[in-house]
């Protein structure tokens, strides 16, 4: 899906003249769920709803797997895994107040030696 990003900026000038300049970036692109589930059709020659539900597949067996702990390392691409976190001390943003911050798990991803490559442009 391609989005464009636009920055309004108003300016008052010297004779209260208002003028609108728009800043144009260049496109952002990115990828939603059914996007990835129409490439996946489109590339594997599947439908798009047995597509969707090996999609689904993917996703809730990773989630499982996270779940009870594990790891999914997908030789190339990354390792899924969780990560604990320690509790801490953090502050209130509205009172200012020191408040304890529970210890928790959250999931986290790190990029395979293929992935980086690719992303960088190198082959």
């Amino acid at each position: 899906m391609k989005v464009s990003s636009t920055t309004i900026h108003y300016s008052l000038a010297r004779r209260r003249r208002f003028h609108l300049i728009l800043l144009v970036s260049a496109p952002i692109y990115w990828m939603n769920k059914s996007a990835l589930i129409e490439q996946i059709a489109k590339r594997s020659e599947l439908p798009i709803s047995q597509s969707r539900k090996a999609l689904d597949a993917i996703l809730e067996t990773i989630t499982e797997a996270l779940a009870n702990g594990d790891r999914v390392q997908l030789v190339g691409f990354g390792t899924f895994k969780v990560t604990d976190r320690k509790s801490r001390e953090g502050r209130n943003p509205k009172t200012g107040e020191v408040i304890q911050i529970p210890a928790s798990k959250t999931p986290s991803f790190t990029a395979g030696a293929e992935l980086k490559k690719s992303v960088n442009g190198r082959d």
